[in-house]
């Protein structure tokens, strides 16, 4: 193996080992490292710094174009050859075989599809090998006439366009910036909801009065629809008490900010408490007696912070803002960094099979060459 420039390994390179032309000869070549491009016969270049080395920033940009031109094989001779291929191990005719048929439409989609091709090329192995009708369907007129031909390559022209745009596996670093990021949206819009009623609604009547109202509604309904014996539901004590405990705080907060002298009360901050504490359980799934008092605590810690002071909500919002700011832009950072040094270790995995399996070979071919001439001999 080399460690400098780009390698160049033709499909061609060990088809003179596999002069077996049988279905076992053919699905052993195509699941052999590099067997997809060795059993298509389809000249390729595996350019092994060409990642890292742009990913750090040290190339240049003629071995940027380099690597580009490495990456890109000929999609015409693919489906040229996978024709032909195809056509000698359909298990419709004679001497063909469903399992090296398979092997042979996935490793026909794995080439054509750059995404997939680059997975591939890591390690020489197609480590997503997937059984299935699709494959089975998109090859199996590969007999047929010339326009049955055309329809079925414009088909897996708009499936590699798909494919191209969309990836069927997620990484946990997605997952995990998509649920952080909702976390943080959705404390930013508690916050908001909080700063609304603290510093705007609860100090003036014909703010207070219409949201109190609403939430009696809102009490109404759900008792209704709790008695309704036709319709199923899941509604428990605490979404029925809820507006009824947000309604109380809201008045709370009035009645606290009713006295000029006291900017700020303990009736204020009772209020204040229990609407936040009722903020926080609605973003709970499943109400737990545990958890609540957990929140109660939380929300005594804070609002004795805030104090219904409008510059202190807004703090906080700001923090929340730049921490989803942080997410959208670190998460993708941190993913293409892990993603490459995983990259990187799957190389040199890849190299180390592809190595082992020259040597497998070379041995093989050695003691063939031993038991022919130990039978000429004899």
């Amino acid at each position: 193996m080399s460690n400098g420039a780009p390698s160049t390994t033709p499909s061609v390179s060990r088809a003179s080992s596999f002069s077996d032309t049988s279905t076992t000869g053919a699905l052993h070549q195509l699941l052999s490292p590099d067997g997809y491009y060795t059993y298509l016969n389809i000249p390729h270049n595996v350019n092994k710094k060409a990642t890292a080395s742009s990913f750090m920033g040290s190339s240049s940009s003629k071995e940027e174009d380099e690597a580009k031109n490495s990456d890109e094989i000929d999609m015409e001779l693919v489906k040229k050859n996978y024709r032909r291929l195809s056509l000698r191990h359909h298990p419709d005719r004679r001497g063909g075989d469903a399992e090296t048929f398979r092997v042979l439409t996935r490793a026909k989609r794995v080439l054509m599809v750059p995404k997939l091709r680059k997975e591939y090329d890591l390690l020489g192995l197609d480590l997503d090998d997937e059984e299935g009708n699709e494959d089975h369907q998109e090859s199996a007129t590969a007999s047929d006439s010339d326009n049955k031909k055309n329809n079925k390559n414009d088909a897996d022209n708009n499936k590699e366009d798909s494919d191209n745009g969309n990836s069927t596996t997620e990484t946990v670093m997605s997952h995990l910036a998509s649920a952080t990021l909702a976390t943080i949206l959705q404390a930013a819009v508690r916050t908001a909801m909080m700063t609304i009623a603290s510093t705007l609604i609860c100090r003036f009547k014909y703010l207070v009065i219409p949201a109190i109202l609403f939430l009696g509604f809102v009490f109404y309904r759900v008792m209704k629809t709790s008695k309704a014996k036709n319709i199923p539901t899941m509604i428990g004590t605490y979404e029925k008490v809820s507006p009824l405990c947000i309604s109380m705080g809201l008045f709370l907060m009035y009645y606290g900010r009713s006295f000029p002298d006291k900017p700020w009360s303990w009736t204020f901050w009772l209020g204040e408490t229990i609407v936040m504490t009722f903020f926080f359980l609605n973003s709970v799934p499943k109400f737990n007696v545990f958890l609540a008092g957990c929140l109660l605590l939380v929300s005594i810690i804070i609002t004795l912070i805030l104090r219904g002071k409008f510059w202190r909500y807004a703090f906080i919002l700001s923090i929340e803002a730049g921490l989803a700011f942080i997410a959208v832009l670190g998460f993708p950072i941190m993913e293409m960094i892990f993603e490459e040094l995983m990259n990187e270790k799957l190389r040199k995995i890849g190299d180390k099979i592809r190595a082992q399996s020259k040597q497998v070979e070379a041995l093989y071919n050695q003691k063939q060459q031993q038991l022919k001439v130990e039978q000429d001999l004899d």
